[in-house]
């Protein structure tokens, strides 16, 4: 195989990776495989996730969630951390969704690197 991924056992619905364990995860990592980075990648500066709607999020020690923290804001930019979104690292009971941009990224990447519209 050239091309896939690969996902613990235990983070299926049901497993035992709790608080990871209802398939987000998978949702994640589909994520990755089509191009997203996660909401903290480069931290607070730099171009981040290259998703212009998701707000920077501090990558270091202390910074990627845990839990479902409302309010979290770890950059000074404008925006709350995105908790609710696939790619951040809260629990799978929190994350909810994908933003607009990162749709039309990860388009973009599957028409590029994968000849495949959606």
């Amino acid at each position: 195989m050239n091309d896939g991924m690969v996902i613990r056992y235990s983070s299926i619905p049901g497993g035992s990776a709790a608080p990871y364990n209802t398939g987000r995860i998978l949702v994640h990592e589909v994520g990755h495989w089509v191009g997203l980075y996660r909401t903290f990648q480069g931290g607070c500066s730099g171009p981040g996730d290259y998703v212009d709607d998701t707000p920077h999020q501090y990558g270091g020690p202390g910074g990627p969630t845990s839990g479902c923290p409302a309010g979290k804001d770890t950059c000074p930019d404008g925006g709350l951390d995105p908790i609710h979104n696939f790619m951040d690292s809260s629990d799978d009971s929190c994350k909810a969704g994908f933003t607009p941009g990162q749709v039309a990224r990860l388009q973009a990447q599957m028409s590029i690197y994968r000849g495949v519209t959606i």
